[in-house]
C-alpha cells in the first residue's frame, strides 16, 4: 500500500497475467493529489495492455479509485453492507 510508479504496476500486472491468473489485483497507495492523478492513469494503462480483468485500488490520503474504480476500468468494487466492528473504515458503503 505504498506508491508505485505506472511501469512497476504494469510489470506486476503483466507478470499475473504471463502465470495464468484469471484476475489481477493490485493495491497501492497515494498520499497526495499528483500520485492519486497518477494512478488514474494508471488504470486507464492496464485497461490498454490487459487481457485479463483487473482490481487495481488506491489506499491512503486519497481514495478516489475505491468509489469510481469500476466506472474506469476495474472489474469490481470493493465495498461493504455497513461500517461496524468487523468492516473495513475506509471501504465504501
Amino acid at each position: 500500500m505504498k506508491y508505485t510508479s505506472a511501469e512497476r504496476v504494469l510489470e506486476i500486472a503483466l507478470w499475473h497475467q504471463s502465470r495464468g491468473a484469471d484476475i489481477s489485483k493490485i493495491v497501492v497507495g497515494a498520499d497526495n493529489r499528483e500520485q492519486e492523478i497518477e494512478n488514474l492513469r494508471i488504470i486507464n494503462l492496464l485497461k490498454e495492455k490487459l487481457d485479463i480483468p483487473f482490481l487495481f485500488l488506491s489506499s491512503g490520503e486519497c481514495r478516489i479509485l475505491k468509489r469510481i474504480g469500476g466506472e474506469i476500468g476495474s472489474c469490481m468494487y470493493l465495498c461493504v453492507y455497513e461500517h461496524d466492528s468487523f468492516s473495513t473504515p475506509t471501504q465504501p458503503l
